[in-house]
């Protein structure tokens, strides 16, 4: 090979080596930046602090409609093992609140709502269920009755009419039923004791 054969032969090698090195790989970050959802996450764990699988959480936009439960936020979620739901559905910067319920426990005296969420940003927080039951007054007098609940002013009642209290704590329970009118000298003042269990359905007739 003379010498301008060899000198050709290492400028194509140059040429071709330069053309490797200016070649540009597919990047697999490459394209439009996805913003992250604005979103809500929610664990859920028992008065011993151990997570509740399986509890039913519906999301609301206000008070009222928590309250209510009316005009809910997209679809109820349930917890997972680790007792964790996720809104993941683009919720708004606003404080939510929520309902919680698995069986007797809900978040009926739990944590039920979170400051504005973040935008663009996950928001977690935790929720302690608490265990719950039911008790029924039927009222069989033909006048109002005062009630109280462990030495407390609850409502009053009247004649002829059932209420229902739901959420009540568990543990025990005072219920105090006095007659507001209608007698002569003294009223009937009867007190009755309860032991409010997880899903308890309790009753009371008086008087």
């Amino acid at each position: 090979m003379n010498s301008f054969s060899r000198i050709y032969f290492m400028l194509v090698l140059l040429l071709i080596s330069g053309c490797k090195k200016n070649e540009t790989k597919p990047d697999a970050t490459s394209g439009p930046v996805q913003p992250s959802l604005t979103s809500l996450s929610i664990t859920f764990n028992d008065t011993s602090g151990n997570f509740i699988p399986g509890v039913n959480v519906s999301l609301y936009a206000s008070l009222s409609d928590w309250t209510n439960r009316t005009n809910q936020v997209g679809s109820s979620l349930v917890s997972d093992a680790y007792g964790k739901v996720t809104f993941a559905n683009d919720l708004s910067p606003i404080q939510y609140f929520w309902w919680a319920e698995k069986d007797c426990q809900n978040n009926f005296y739990g944590l039920r709502t979170t400051q504005p969420l973040t935008i663009n940003a996950n928001s977690s927080v935790a929720c302690t269920l608490s265990p719950t039951g039911t008790l029924t007054l039927t009222n069989t007098a033909n006048v109002y009755y005062i009630i109280g609940l462990n030495g407390a002013f609850a409502f009053d009642m009247d004649g002829g009419t059932t209420k229902t209290i739901k959420y009540l704590h568990t543990g025990f329970l005072w219920v105090r039923a006095t007659q507001g009118t209608g007698y002569p000298t003294f009223p009937i003042d009867r007190s009755f004791y309860l032991n409010i269990t997880c899903g308890s359905m309790d009753s009371i007739i008086y008087p």
